[in-house]
This record gives C-alpha cells, sequence and structure tokens, in this order.
C-alpha cells in the first residue's frame, strides 16, 4: 500500500475543495472556452505564440497554491512535483519535447517541424504539470479519506466538467461519454500506479504523453 493510502486526512475538508474546484474552473474557463484568446491580440514569434495554450491548464495550478500555500490546507504533502525521484522525473519530462523534437510536426505557418515539434512537446509537458498540480498534487489527496473506488469516480467526473466540453455545440452524447470514461480509466489506472508508487507529478505526466502517442499511433 502507498503513502498516500496510509497517510491521509481524517476526513475530507469540503470547503477547501469547493474553493479549489471553483478556482479551477473560473480560471481556466476563459481560456477554454475561447473567451480570451492572446494568439490573436498578442502574437509571439518563433511559434511561441504556442505556448499560450498552456492557459487552459492555469484553473488547477492556481488552485493548487492558493491551497497549499495562501490558505495553507493541512492535508499531508504525499504527492510533489518530483517525488522520490528528481532525477527520474526530470528526465521523464524532457523526454517529451525531445521526442517531439526528434520526429517533428507539421506547421502550416511553414515553421521548422523539427522546432515546432520540441515547442508542441514543451506546451504539452507545461500544460500537464499545471493540470496535475490541482488533481494530483492537491484534490487527490485531499479526498484521501473516502474508498479508493468512490474517490476515483469523483475525480473523474470533476476533471471531466473541468474541460468544460460538453459546451461545444459539435459535441455529441457519444464524445462526452468517450470522455467521461477516458477520465475514469485515467484516473483508475495512471494515477494510483505512477503517481500511487513514484509520488511525482512529472511521472504522471511523462505517462500520459506516452499514452497518447501510442493511442494516436
Amino acid at each position: 500500500m502507498s503513502a498516500t493510502e496510509t497517510n491521509t486526512p481524517a476526513s475530507v475538508n469540503w470547503k477547501e475543495v469547493i474553493v479549489y474546484y471553483i478556482i479551477a474552473v473560473a480560471v481556466s474557463a476563459p481560456f477554454r472556452l475561447g473567451w480570451v484568446d492572446l494568439s490573436e491580440s498578442v502574437p509571439l514569434p518563433m511559434g511561441f505564440t504556442l505556448l499560450y495554450r498552456v492557459l487552459g491548464a492555469l484553473g488547477p495550478a492556481v488552485g493548487y497554491f492558493v491551497l497549499i500555500y495562501v490558505m495553507k490546507t493541512d492535508i499531508p504533502r504525499n504527492v510533489s512535483l518530483f517525488g522520490t525521484s528528481r532525477v527520474y522525473s526530470v528526465i521523464g519530462l524532457a523526454i517529451i519535447p525531445l521526442v517531439l523534437a526528434v520526429v517533428g510536426r507539421d506547421d502550416a505557418s511553414g515553421l521548422n517541424t523539427h522546432w515546432n515539434g520540441f515547442l508542441i512537446g514543451i506546451t504539452f509537458a507545461i500544460y500537464a504539470v499545471g493540470e496535475e498540480l490541482g488533481w494530483r498534487g492537491y484534490l487527490q489527496q485531499a479526498l484521501a479519506p473516502i474508498p479508493l473506488p468512490l474517490r476515483v469516480l469523483i475525480i473523474a467526473a470533476l476533471w471531466y466538467l473541468w474541460h468544460l466540453s460538453f459546451l461545444n455545440p459539435m459535441s455529441t452524447i457519444q464524445s462526452q461519454v468517450n470522455s467521461f470514461c477516458i477520465a475514469v480509466c485515467g484516473e483508475l489506472g495512471t494515477s494510483y500506479t505512477i503517481t500511487g508508487r513514484t509520488h511525482s507529478i512529472s511521472n504522471r505526466c511523462s505517462c500520459t504523453f506516452f499514452r497518447s502517442i501510442s493511442s494516436v499511433n
């Protein structure tokens, strides 16, 4: 049994959880829904405009910092950015942009494919860390007193709703069911194997990257 299962708070502080989730949704929503688009109003040279996409994951990261450093929640800090091994975690994150830099990704604007791949990898890594700081760094531990099956469903549901994909007029019931099932499988599979054993948010991000690559290929 992992440390995240043995070192847990006595009960869930639902007020803190609600505060976290309101922040996560409210901060990310303007970027996820396209209400704020800096790529058009403040474009950056050399393809760096792509990095604006990380703002979609800003909410969970802000929620994490507010709960941990401002409200000073007393939940155990069992999961961190680097977990039990800083070296392996850094290597895992670095692999993401390096792999995409080598493989390359086409860009309609004519940007060098390898540079574009590198930027996509950097964007993916930062975005993933921003998300996981909130979902694993705070919420997974805040809900630790809840039995595992129910905890998985709660976090998966909150994660799914946070994406706001159901507000897309082009979405279908089938696509939303698929999205929720993916959220449940991701929460059950990756969070409690990678994060649960290494206590590393970075390892979770690396695993998500390779899983997405394998699903495309």
